[in-house]
């Protein structure tokens, strides 16, 4: 989290358009179906944030706001 206060302060400073979205205990890979769970630690899909962050990117690039 350090890293991410770090990242937006750099932001903040710059004065740039920008936003940061976090979801909650997913752990890298979540939008792999397949992914076997516990096959490589840190690696597990999330159906519910897999469908969270495809609305989002649908969202960002329609140039609407995050849901």
């Amino acid at each position: 989290m350090n890293d991410v206060a770090a990242f937006t302060d750099e932001m903040n400073r710059a004065e740039a358009d920008w936003q940061l979205v976090i979801y909650g205990t997913a752990m890298h890979g979540f939008t792999h179906r397949h992914a076997v769970a516990g096959a490589m630690p840190g690696v597990a899909y999330d159906p519910l944030t897999d469908e969270r962050s495809f609305a989002a990117a649908g969202a960002f690039l329609a140039g609407a706001p995050a849901p």
